[in-house]
């Protein structure tokens, strides 16, 4: 019987260890299947949230791309074009990755091709406004960008991204539920069993629980980057969408409020000439953007604190806080935390984003606002941009169209894209009749086939960067015109032409001008000069005696009148001189000749108006040198500036002519007189026609005032410099410089 007993305890004992053993096995078995679908959940979970994350980082690299393609257009920036074409690669590669995740999903795989297309169309065409930008400029670049296509295909590509968010936010809802089913079943499992594997269930329940903490804190995780998400979606929205920077900076403020769950949020600008940050967005509890706080100094408060150090900010107890100078108000207000982010563009502080919260703000709210704060810096700048663009653009569209000059645009090929109203108004056409067409089919040189083979060749020299000026002549329904016609080449920052600027000048009144006084210089030659010649020559016979012996006091009388006659001549000679020099009607003579030849036959020509005056010409050149030049001409600037010294050097004095190597290239003649120099205030007028210097010397010695202007043009004509210093010890020299003839060697005077 003890043996029956004995076994049928060890039998109870064995088939309840059958039992643990099996209940250990089942429960083994129901948690691994159980335990199979909450990691089958949580994969999926995962993977949707991985997939969400990846269709707002395809949204969000399109906005970037776009914004710095924009960016670029606006204002030509070539880091703004290098950070797109990063952009663009980066908007690539988010897509692959996308395709890549959704490629086990069925129905998000239909939506793949059509997003592929779209993305790939968005690319090419902002492609195409930033090569236009290039090639063809701003405003060609601006056209396209206006003509809807890129907003239109963002728009596609939002709708689809959010069809597809649509759909995984679902799948993941559906994930979330099965999850939550999985590990009820695992819990109540594991306490029917818990009995019977206490061990077992302990540890199940240690992992389970440590499990769902995980869990939790991923989905708490992964609720903060979808907000993240959000923000930065909603403000790259804005960034593209506002009109003006105050919408701009208060949509802004009003998204950080509706995603942060903040009290308010605020945006100072700074004001860099006064130093003070204006108060210009506020979102939440208050609104209004006056008050104590509307302009805050710099270094002030929590807000000029940031603006200062240019340092974000946090702060958990606000009510206890020592910069916070109303801790009342907070306190009534239920202020709890508040944090602070500087807006900076490239290290310069453009202003300060405040953000005032009721609850604790997240652990990571300083690096989502500064994601935040660099878009809404970013805005600021690109709107200020913009608005000094449009300045510009108003300032110019009003020169433009009010000058009474015509003015136009071209391309390089010639096609006419702007003209002003002067110069439409002279055809009588609007523009719509002439933009658009080659400028040489245009009105105002359509009436002569000659003028327009002209303007053809100008503008393919101007389109090779060549300035260039011609005269022409325009008819319009009032009559014909001489215009002083020119086009300037604008090229871009590689150097190369993109517009062509033409501008026309009405010169008719000068023409005429000029005309009559080419009608006048002709009358002076031969209704003045011959004249004189004649009255000369009769003067000279009757002083000579030849016609009969005249008394001592009529031949004085005579050599008076001859001598005016003489400076007449002189002065009508000066006066056709220096008119032929400025038309550029005076040909140069050049040869090689020798320094020393120049100054002594100078010498030989004014001898004798110096021994007239008692005084002494002295031949001082140190070392003749060969130059190229025009003997004659050169003569005369030397004959010139002796004859000046002769007027103005006292009696018995010495005049020096002497030449010199000034420097590598050029040989100075130097004329030195011991007269009473030349006032440095009056130093100007030296060199001026029909000038001469208000002193008594030069008042007494007379002069027409046009030999020194004269010996200006021609130096000049020889590419020389002329000029004069006073001497310390009293007196003055005329000197002027000529380049050396290339193969000149120093000779022995």
């Amino acid at each position: 019987m003890w043996f029956g007993e004995h076994w049928t305890l060890k039998f109870r004992i064995w088939l309840a260890f059958a039992l643990t053993v099996l209940l250990l096995g089942l429960t083994w078995f129901s948690s691994l299947s159980y335990f199979t679908d909450l990691i089958r959940a949580s994969k999926w979970v995962d993977h949707t949230q991985k997939v969400l994350i990846g269709l707002e980082a395809t949204s969000a690299s399109i906005r970037e791309a776009e914004s710095y393609a924009r960016g670029y257009i606006i204002l030509g920036n070539e880091v703004l074009l290098r950070q797109y074409i990063a952009a663009k690669e980066g908007v690539r590669f988010n897509y692959r990755k996308l395709a890549g995740l959704v490629a086990e999903e069925r129905e998000q795989r239909l939506d793949l091709p059509a997003l592929h297309a779209k993305v790939q169309q968005k690319v090419d065409f902002m492609d195409s406004y930033t090569h236009l930008r290039r090639e063809k400029g701003a405003a060609a670049a601006t056209v396209l960008m206006r003509t809807g296509t890129g907003i239109r295909l963002t728009n596609e590509i939002e709708e689809l991204l959010e069809t597809m968010k649509e759909r995984e936010s679902l799948l993941l809802a559906h994930q979330l539920s099965n999850l939550k089913q999985s590990g009820r079943k695992v819990m109540l499992t594991l306490t029917l069993l818990g009995l019977l594997a206490f061990a077992t269930l302990s540890s199940a329940f240690f992992f389970t629980h440590k499990y769902m903490n995980e869990r939790r804190r991923a989905e708490r995780a992964a609720v903060r980057r979808a907000e993240q998400l959000a923000l930065s979606s909603d403000i790259g929205a804005i960034m593209t969408g506002a009109d003006s920077l105050q919408q701009l900076l208060q949509s802004c403020t009003e998204t950080v409020v509706k995603h942060l769950h903040a009290a308010f949020a605020r945006i100072w600008i700074l004001n860099s000439q006064t130093h003070m940050l204006e108060l210009k967005a506020s979102a939440g509890t208050y609104t209004h953007l006056d008050g104590r706080h509307s302009q805050i100094p710099v270094g002030q408060l929590k807000i000029g604190q940031i603006a200062l150090e240019k340092r974000a900010l946090v702060t958990e107890n606000v009510q206890e806080d020592a910069k916070i100078a109303d801790k009342n108000w907070a306190r009534e207000q239920g202020i709890v935390s508040f944090a602070g982010q500087p807006l900076l563009i490239a290290g310069e502080l453009v202003g300060v984003l405040g953000v005032f919260s009721r609850n604790p703000l997240p652990d990571d709210v300083l690096l989502l606002l500064a994601a935040v704060a660099d878009n809404i810096a970013v805005g600021i700048e690109h709107r200020n941009a913009e608005e000094l663009r449009h300045q510009a653009e108003r300032r110019f569209r009003a020169i433009f169209e009010q000058t009474f000059e015509f003015l136009g645009l071209l391309l390089p090929d010639g096609t006419l894209i702007e003209a002003n109203r002067a110069a439409l108004e002279f055809i009588g056409v609007q523009a719509a009749d002439v933009v658009g067409r080659p400028f040489w089919e245009t009105p105002w040189w359509a009436h002569s086939a000659e003028l327009q083979e002209r303007l053809k060749d100008a503008i393919r020299r101007a389109a090779a960067g060549e300035f260039v000026r011609m005269e022409a002549d325009h008819t319009g329904p009032k009559g014909k015109i001489d215009v002083d016609f020119s086009l300037a080449p604008i090229k871009d920052e590689d150097g190369r032409v993109v517009l062509l600027i033409p501008e026309a000048r009405d010169i008719t009144d000068r023409i005429e001008a000029e005309r009559r006084v080419s009608d006048f210089y002709s009358t002076i030659s031969h209704e003045l000069r011959t004249p004189l010649t004649s009255i000369r020559a009769a003067l000279g016979l009757l002083e000579a005696g030849a016609t009969m012996r005249l008394p001592e006091k009529d031949v004085k009388l005579l050599t008076i009148a001859r001598g005016e006659t003489d400076r007449l001549i002189r002065l009508v000679n000066d006066i056709l001189d220096l008119r032929k020099i400025q038309s550029g009607k005076v040909e140069l003579r050049t040869a090689c000749c020798q320094s020393g030849d120049l100054v002594d036959r100078t010498i030989d020509i004014a001898s004798g108006m110096a021994e007239e005056c008692n005084l002494h010409l002295i031949d001082d050149v140190r070392v003749a040198q060969q130059l190229e030049c025009d003997p004659d001409r050169i003569i005369q600037v030397l004959t010139n500036l002796v004859s000046n010294a002769i007027k103005f050097s006292p009696s018995g004095a010495e005049i020096l002519v002497s030449t010199e190597v000034a420097g590598p290239d050029n040989l100075r003649f130097t004329v030195t007189d011991r007269g009473p120099g030349i006032p440095p205030e009056q130093g100007h007028k030296l060199f001026v026609p029909f000038q001469q210097l208000d002193s008594s010397n030069a008042r007494r010695n007379g002069g027409s005032g046009l030999g020194l202007s004269i010996s200006k043009l021609i130096v000049e004509q020889h590419h020389g410099q002329i000029g004069f210093q006073n001497m310390p010890e009293g007196g003055c020299q005329l000197w002027f410089e000529l380049p050396l003839h290339q193969s000149a060697t120093p000779v022995a005077p």
